[in-house]
């Protein structure tokens, strides 16, 4: 949920995390803006009290934070860009790093960084096919993923069914994938 506050940053947060006992805030700025190209930059903080494992919206195996003794302070900061060459593609691409900071020693002090590119196939007016791929941990390779995905925005309303998988050395696992939101 964001709202908009001079005409070129919006100040936000995810109500979700809230239910799980993770404050958070983020704020976006528009950097660019033209008919074909955007380009935006994200900072968030997202606060993840002790024991946040226990209540995480992702499993522990796939987020891998356990915490039992400190406290952890994300923030992911990110440049987005959007770019349509053409009125049936829109390519989207992102890239981020995550600094991870915490006051107790269960949880070292890091940074990962990730890409992401998604690829939308605008059908009719408010409908798309969607693309999506992208690594995290560019350098330690931690893990990719691949999906696609089918959205519908219709005036105030949102909603994105699609399907997923992540990649590891390990293996593949396969996650199905819902989004609904309301524009305010």
């Amino acid at each position: 949920m964001r709202v908009g506050i001079l005409p070129r940053l919006q100040l936000g947060l995810q109500p979700s995390y809230y239910i799980h006992r993770a404050p958070n805030l983020e704020a976006k700025v528009s950097i660019y803006s033209s008919p074909r190209l955007q380009l935006a930059g994200r900072l968030s903080a997202i606060v993840l009290f002790r024991d946040a494992q226990d209540r995480m919206i992702t499993p522990v195996y796939a987020s891998r934070v356990v915490n039992p003794s400190s406290v952890v302070v994300l923030a992911p900061t990110s440049l987005h860009v959007s770019w349509q060459p053409w009125s049936f593609l829109v390519v989207h691409g992102s890239a981020t790093v995550l600094p991870m900071l915490s006051n107790g020693e269960d949880v070292a002090n890091t940074a990962a960084s990730g890409l992401s590119a998604m690829i939308e196939l605008p059908i009719v007016s408010g409908n798309s096919l969607l693309l999506h791929a992208g690594e995290v941990g560019l350098w330690d390779h931690d893990f990719a993923y691949v999906g696609a995905s089918y959205r519908l925005n219709y005036r105030w309303f949102l909603l994105q069914l699609g399907y997923a998988y992540r990649l590891r050395a390990e293996g593949a696992q396969g996650s199905p994938m819902l989004n609904v939101g309301v524009y305010l």
